[in-house]
This record gives C-alpha cells, sequence and structure tokens, in this order.
C-alpha cells in the first residue's frame, strides 16, 4: 500500500513463489513457518466500492489465516482480499493447541508486524481448527482484532471427545492431567468469548448443520447462541445440508464485503 518504499522484509530463511498470483514470502519465525503474501494492485476495488467513498488510510491491510492458509482460497476471500490490496498472514501455532506459549508467539508476530507498517487491526479468517485459533487469539488480544469470519469453527477444546479423537496432545498443551479436564475449559471459545462481545468484534459465522468432524452443537451453534445472547454482532448462517468441507461459498461477496466493512478505514 505505500508505493513510496520497498517492503522492508528483513526475514529468516525467506523463500518467495507465487501464489494467488502474488508474491509469497515463506520464512522462518521463532523457529515455526510463517506466511507474509504481498498484496495486488487494486484491480477488483470497483466491484465492491463506489466512487463517493473517503480515500482510505494509507497503512498495509492485513488478514490473518491462523491454520490452513492454502485451503479455498478461491472460496474463502482470500483471492479477492490479495487483489484489493491487503496483506495476507500466517504463522504455525498448531503444535501448542492455541495455549499460552502459542498466544506468546501470536503477539510477538503482531508486534514484528506493526514493526513494519502494518494496521492496527485486522481481520481473521478462521477455518475448522483456525476457528479456535481465531477465538482464542481475540480473546487474548482484542484489541488487535477488526472481524472474523469463522468456518465450520472448532469451539470448544474437547471437541474431539465427540468423534472418538485422541485428546491427549490438547490436555498436555493446556498442562491438564486428565483429558476430561477438558470439559467445560474456560478458555474453549464456547466460554471465554466475553473479550470479544466487550471489544465489539463482529463475527460471521459459515455453520454447516450436517457436519461429521467438528460437532456444530458443541461448537458453532452454542458459540452463536452465547454469543448473540451476551450482545455481540454475529451473522450466522446455516447451511442444513452440508458437511464440514469445503470451507467457503461459491461465490464470496457476501464475506469479501464484510471484512472490508470493518477494515477498509481502521
Amino acid at each position: 500500500m505505500n508505493d513510496e518504499k520497498e517492503f522492508p522484509f528483513i526475514l529468516e530463511e525467506d523463500q518467495t513463489d507465487i501464489w494467488c498470483n502474488c508474491t509469497r514470502h515463506i520464512f522462518k519465525f521463532q523457529g515455526c513457518e510463517a506466511w507474509i503474501v504481498e498484496p495486488g494492485k487494486d484491480e477488483l476495488r470497483g466491484k465492491y466500492f463506489s466512487s463517493n467513498l473517503p480515500e482510505e488510510k494509507k497503512v498495509r491491510k492485513w488478514f490473518w489465516v491462523p491454520q490452513w492458509p492454502t485451503a479455498f482460497p478461491e472460496r474463502n476471500g482470500v483471492n479477492e482480499l490479495l487483489a484489493l490490496g491487503y496483506y495476507m498472514v500466517h504463522v504455525n501455532i498448531h503444535d501448542t493447541f492455541g495455549n499460552a506459549a502459542g498466544m506468546k508467539r501470536i503477539r510477538d508476530f503482531y508486534d514484528f508486524l506493526r514493526s513494519m507498517d502494518f494496521a492496527e487491526k485486522g481481520a481473521f479468517i478462521g477455518m475448522s481448527y483456525g476457528g479456535l485459533y481465531t477465538m482464542r487469539i481475540l480473546a487474548e488480544f482484542p484489541e488487535i482484532g477488526s472481524c472474523a469470519y469463522l468456518d465450520a469453527p472448532v469451539c470448544n477444546l474437547n471437541f474431539l471427545e465427540f468423534t472418538n479423537g485422541d485428546r491427549t496432545g490438547t490436555a498436555e498443551a493446556y498442562g491438564l492431567d486428565c483429558v476430561d479436564d477438558l470439559k467445560d475449559h474456560p478458555l474453549s471459545p464456547i466460554n471465554n468469548y466475553m473479550p470479544l462481545v466487550k471489544a465489539k468484534i463482529p463475527l460471521y459465522l459459515l455453520l454447516p448443520l450436517c457436519d461429521r468432524t467438528v460437532e456444530p452443537e458443541t461448537n458453532g451453534a452454542l458459540l452463536a447462541e452465547r454469543y448473540a445472547a451476551a450482545g455481540g454482532p454475529i451473522t450466522l448462517v446455516n447451511r442444513p445440508a452440508w458437511g464440514h468441507h469445503p470451507h467457503g461459498m461459491d461465490n464470496p461477496l457476501e464475506l469479501v464485503k464484510f471484512i472490508l466493512k470493518y477494515t477498509w478505514n481502521v
């Protein structure tokens, strides 16, 4: 966005390629894989905006995909946001299950981005496990989020119980001796959403009701019910005949407009 100076990349083990018609940097941050995808040239701006809107702030707009950064860019708004001039960012915290160590890595990465003139706030795109990480990040650091799009999200640290999955890794990450201690854990997004409500962070939640990978009743549906009841701004789109995949929409126009509404001039 700041065309007068080059993007000041100083990245460890930086490797570049072309992804979604944009330059992607895959590098190491604190020993973990991280991404920064440089944006396109605002070629889609006229599709979403009328000419009488005020000039946007000249900062590096960004959106963060905490997990599955390669998944469904043609369906979740990623292609369009890059073409509109947004940076895409990602750092891997999957090894932490979103625990305190993961949140420290997130904060350090955010501070690193801010040192390169990235905007104070951005959007989050949380698909599946990425929904858990999005909600954990914004519960810890609500001041960095403008909005969040959640798609078939994990919202319950105990969600694997309902699919007979192995909960050992999650329990160990949160310092628990027994996997049953994950039940009703206070850091599960279904319980730990009030920081987002107080910050008035808008959520756009796509909920597949036939999801057999992440049970909606104990994850996204429960979060939506509690978030709305607490006064949190949320748009819930139920998809009655939909399974866990594919994420996104055939035409992601509404997702893109949602993100633009809350990030274009922050």
